[in-house]
């Protein structure tokens, strides 16, 4: 599956802002990142996924060491593919010769249950 937390969350710029759909996380530290990253995971071995594939649709030319990714993640149990996926635009910059993530936007959420757990104060409407 997707890399481990702690290596994952190191690509993270803190504080990491994480829109879902209409909700929003703003994520302090590096420790709420890998959290968060963490409770990702469980949530994906107890939907029995075993493997996660991405694909980067598009990637923007940076400007002023700026950039945008935009990336469709699909889910595997096994050699099924399901048939949810998830599209994501990463908004990245260059800092000091390494790259981050600052903020992450899902346009579309394959899991439901997963976006309950972030706290309703923090969805719109």
């Amino acid at each position: 599956m997707a890399g481990e937390p702690t290596t994952l969350a190191r690509l993270a710029a803190v504080p990491l802002a994480v829109h879902v759909e209409d909700a929003f996380l703003l994520l302090q530290s590096f420790e709420a990142v890998v959290q968060a990253l963490e409770v990702q995971r469980r949530y994906l071995r107890v939907r029995r996924i075993t493997d996660v594939k991405l694909v980067e649709t598009a990637l923007e030319l940076p400007r002023k060491d700026r950039f945008r990714a935009w990336v469709e993640y699909s889910y595997l149990r096994g050699e099924q593919v399901l048939p949810e996926s998830s599209k994501v635009i990463y908004y990245g910059h260059r800092k000091g010769g390494q790259t981050l993530v600052e903020m992450v936007q899902y346009q579309t959420f394959a899991h439901p249950r997963l976006k309950r757990l972030i706290p309703a104060s923090n969805r719109a409407g």
